[in-house]
């Protein structure tokens, strides 16, 4: 069977209401926009891709609870992300360079538990 392309991978998650969706390793630079139709999403695996940045649309995932970015490109994180209320851990490995304490702190539930191990971080102002 050939390997499923993301729209296709997108269209089966939709299609049955799925809670988890996996994009990990397909070499993406961008988040396809019908990601942020998925409002039912629980867990958003996009590790060991190309991002250089995520958009704000992350805030259309309300029920976000698990977020994997390891192995990305990314420099910072939106503020929205600090807007999903049931956000419980974000995976950052390998991923970024600048922690916004600000956006990390405008959590409107307990912190949830954010990984950066071997990243070369600096703070920023968000």
């Amino acid at each position: 069977m050939p390997n499923k392309t993301v729209e296709d991978i997108i269209a089966d998650v939709s299609s049955r209401s799925g809670q988890r969706l996996s994009l990990s390793g397909r070499g993406l630079v961008k988040l396809p926009e019908r990601i942020w139709e998925m409002g039912q999403l629980l867990r958003l695996e996009v590790d060991g891709n190309e991002l250089t940045s995520l958009p704000a649309d992350i805030a259309f995932l309300p029920n976000l609870i698990v977020l994997n970015l390891d192995s990305n490109q990314l420099t910072t994180l939106p503020s929205e992300i600090g807007s999903l209320a049931k956000f419980a851990r974000l995976h950052l490995d390998k991923s970024i360079t600048c922690v916004p304490i600000g956006n990390l702190s405008t959590f409107e539930t307990t912190s949830p538990r954010v990984r950066t191990q071997s990243n070369r971080l600096v703070a920023c102002v968000s």
